[in-house]
């Protein structure tokens, strides 16, 4: 069984959906240490960093103590994606459904934002791998014969967020799924 673990980011580039869409079981971390700069609240959109507004909060904080404004901050990130993305070839077809997305997504804190795009996302994708919310003491423990991690097989067409892929490519699941020519001779 392989499971895969990531920090519940920001509409991450296409190298976690590639290790949700290849693994058995993905794990959402959301208590891990959150850096007001990191990608817990921002993500590059057509190469400029789109930001969520936070709520302060103090040194040491991780990511489940952080707060947002439940109205500002989903109205923030659909107005930076309409703006990046409202001249996109997919636009008219799926900037409607991520921005339903986002607009569906009643909280104050950033991790929950998070995971309700994730799952947003994951359905626009048509990825159907099982995701649940780990915090430490709740993730899968490694066995003996677990497979170990390896590194990424994934080719990064971009390092933009997910959603340049959604609006820019008839199929992103593609480009998700590609993988460098070393591991495709390998599996052939």
């Amino acid at each position: 069984m392989i499971v895969a673990s990531r920090p519940a980011d920001l509409l991450p580039c296409s190298t976690f959906w590639h290790e949700m869409a290849t693994s058995d079981l993905f794990e959402l971390e959301v208590d891990g240490r959150f850096r007001p700069g990191g990608h817990h609240c921002r993500v590059a959109m057509r190469g400029t960093w789109a930001v969520v507004p936070v709520l302060v909060c103090g040194p040491g904080a991780t990511l489940d103590d952080v707060m947002i404004d439940p109205v500002e901050a989903p109205r923030a990130l659909a107005e930076i994606v309409r703006r990046r993305y409202r001249s996109a070839p997919r636009w008219r077809t799926m900037g409607p459904l991520v921005t339903d997305v986002i607009d569906s997504i009643a909280t104050d804190r950033l991790w929950e934002l998070n995971v309700g795009l994730v799952a947003g996302v994951r359905e626009l994708l048509g990825i159907s791998t099982p995701v649940r919310v780990a915090r430490r003491g709740e993730r899968r423990p490694h066995r003996i014969g677990d497979a170990l991690p390896v590194p990424s097989r994934h080719r990064v067409f971009t390092d933009d967020s997910v959603l340049t892929l959604l609006m820019d490519h008839d199929d992103p699941m593609d480009l998700v799924l590609a993988e460098h020519e070393l591991y495709e001779e390998i599996r052939a």
